[in-house]
């Protein structure tokens, strides 16, 4: 996906958040949005959200002296996942459909984001993906892949968000699946990186490596050999929230997106509305 001028006030957005965040003074606050505008006349719409993003943020972070303003808000995050991971898992072991359930568990999960003025109202987020029908045309793609795959790659969002992962990561690793999940390299905004992983215990279930890179989503350019090569050996890929969709949605990878649109952007994109929860297999891929 490449930037519109709504992504631009939208990292913007959070560069003053994130200097909020860390408690700076107002002039160090003030020199780290200065800094962060100065980028903009570098950026054009062949930019993606994710190379924006890292530039802006690694500059505020630098300006702030601070290595992640987030630190404090991820940790609330997850210790507040760990607390419903046990009902989580109980309300998929007893569904009817624990597959079917735990994919939309794992979306209601995506809720938890910091980059983008939401509602983070859980309860409100798990209803809403219960009650709403996954795509007919989706599912049936995805469960013919499912049933020809050995390898799953699952890439990871937001910290806290991966106590709803962990439901379905642990599903897929039960029917036998061997799954690789993934994290960011370093800081972006609330992602999970790999000391979250191995808060939710997700390191104990499955092999965990990340993109190499301290950005929301990743740059196939920039990102590390051993996650390109996880990218090309996967049989299916599972894409957690928004900045991965926006990295794979030009890309032909086996990958199924399941977040919800938080943006009038990406809501677009995906044919839902607003706060719409998203299960879309890989158009391109799949010519559809």
């Amino acid at each position: 996906m490449r930037i519109k001028p709504d992504c631009l006030v939208c990292v913007f957005r959070q560069c003053l958040e994130a200097a909020k965040l860390s408690n700076s003074d107002e002039n160090k606050a003030y020199a780290a949005l200065k800094a962060a505008a100065s980028l903009i006349p570098s950026f054009n719409n062949s930019d993606t959200p994710m190379s924006i993003t890292m530039a802006m943020h690694r500059i505020v972070r630098k300006e702030l002296g601070i290595d992640d303003p987030y630190k404090e808000v991820k940790r609330d995050f997850n210790e507040k996942g760990a607390k419903t991971y046990p009902l989580l898992l109980q309300l998929m072991r007893s569904s009817q459909e624990p597959l079917e359930t735990a994919i939309k568990i794992a979306i209601a999960g995506n809720i938890v984001d910091y980059a983008l003025p939401i509602e983070k109202d859980l309860d409100k987020s798990l209803r809403l993906a219960l009650e709403s029908p996954i795509p007919k045309r989706d599912w049936l793609i995805f469960q013919e892949e499912l049933g020809k795959s050995k390898k799953i790659l699952y890439l990871l969002d937001n910290a806290g968000e991966i106590f709803y992962d962990k439901i379905l990561i642990e599903h897929l690793v039960e029917r036998g699946y061997e799954v690789t999940a993934v994290v960011r390299g370093g800081p972006a905004i609330n992602d999970a990186l790999l000391e979250d992983a191995r808060f939710a215990g997700i390191d104990k279930i499955a092999k965990v490596l990340t993109t190499g890179l301290d950005t929301v989503g990743f740059i196939l350019e920039q990102a590390s050999k051993e996650f390109l090569d996880a990218l090309d050996e996967a049989d299916l890929i599972i894409a957690k929230g928004q900045a991965n969709l926006e990295s794979l949605d030009e890309t032909e990878y086996p990958a199924f997106f399941l977040l919800k649109a938080k943006c009038p952007i990406i809501a677009e994109l995906t044919g839902v509305e607003v706060g719409g929860i998203v299960f879309q297999a890989n158009r391109r891929r799949w010519k559809i």
